[in-house]
C-alpha cells in the first residue's frame, strides 16, 4: 500500500491536469476502478480510493483547476502570438479600452514579471 501511495503520490505531482493524472497512472501499469461512471482509485489486489491514497477530492480539484488555468494561458499567448505574427506589437498599455486581448496581455505581463520577482526573492532566502 505505501508503495502505491509513493506512484499516486508521484503521477499526482507530475501532472497539469485530472486527465493527464489518470493517464500517468495508467503508464505506471496501474489499473483505475470506477463506481458510477466516475474514476475512484486504482484496483492492485483490492480497490484503494484516492483518498485512501492521500489524493482528497480538494487536491484533485485543485489540479482540475490548474488544468483550467494552463488552458487560459495557452489560449492568451496564442492569441498574443497571433497578434504579433500579424504586426500588433503590444504597447505599454493597450491602446483601445475595449481591446481585450491587449488587457489580457497586459495583465499577463505583469503576472509573470510578479512571479519572476517571487522567486528571486526566494532564491535570496
Amino acid at each position: 500500500k505505501e508503495e502505491l501511495k509513493v506512484i499516486v503520490q508521484q503521477c499526482f505531482n507530475e501532472s497539469v491536469g485530472y486527465a493527464d493524472f489518470l493517464q500517468k497512472i495508467e503508464q505506471e501499469g496501474l489499473s483505475l476502478y470506477e463506481y458510477k461512471g466516475k474514476v475512484k482509485g486504482i484496483i492492485q489486489k483490492r480497490k484503494y480510493r484516492f483518498t485512501t491514497l492521500g489524493i482528497d477530492k480538494e487536491k484533485l480539484q485543485t489540479l482540475e483547476n490548474k488544468h483550467l488555468e494552463i488552458q487560459a494561458r495557452e489560449r492568451v499567448f496564442e492569441a498574443i502570438y497571433d497578434r504579433k505574427q500579424k504586426g500588433l506589437h503590444p504597447t505599454a498599455e493597450a491602446s483601445d479600452p475595449t481591446d481585450e486581448i491587449g488587457r489580457r496581455e497586459q495583465l499577463l505581463i505583469k503576472e509573470v514579471n510578479r512571479k519572476l520577482k517571487e522567486s528571486r526573492d526566494l532564491d535570496r532566502d
